[in-house]
């Protein structure tokens, strides 16, 4: 008896285990970003280094995330649409950084790489 391993069907599942890991990480990460932002003393200015404070809330309205797919991988994306978002995460020449994605990262990588880790089968 012959077995035909269909590696093209493996492929196509195993990447759509990772795209949902992915799209659940990117969630709570896009949450986190958004809390970070809607922090207390609402309204007042942010100390450098520190997230940006919510103030209109377009910028925390403005975070979220995607998962995007293609033959032979899977990224994901969290940002913001805002076009003063990049000024806030790294800084200017006139005003330090308040970054607010960066730290989520940093907070949530071990999460991250654990359920890619999962949906793959392998221990991180």
């Amino acid at each position: 008896m012959t077995t035909k391993f269909d590696d093209r069907a493996f492929r196509a599942a195993l990447q759509r285990r990772i795209a949902g890991a992915l799209d659940e990480q990117g969630a709570e990460m896009a949450d986190q970003a958004k809390a970070a932002v809607g922090r207390a003393n609402a309204g007042t200015p942010s100390q450098p280094g520190q997230p940006p404070r919510l103030v209109t809330g377009r910028l925390q309205a403005s975070i979220a995330h995607e998962v995007e797919t293609d033959a032979n991988s899977v990224t994901l994306r969290v940002g913001s649409s805002d076009r003063k978002a990049k000024h806030l995460e790294v800084g200017t020449s006139s005003m330090a950084a308040r970054p607010f994605l960066r730290p989520t990262l940093q907070e949530t990588i071990k999460r991250l790489v654990a359920a890619v880790s999962a949906a793959t089968g392998r221990r991180s």
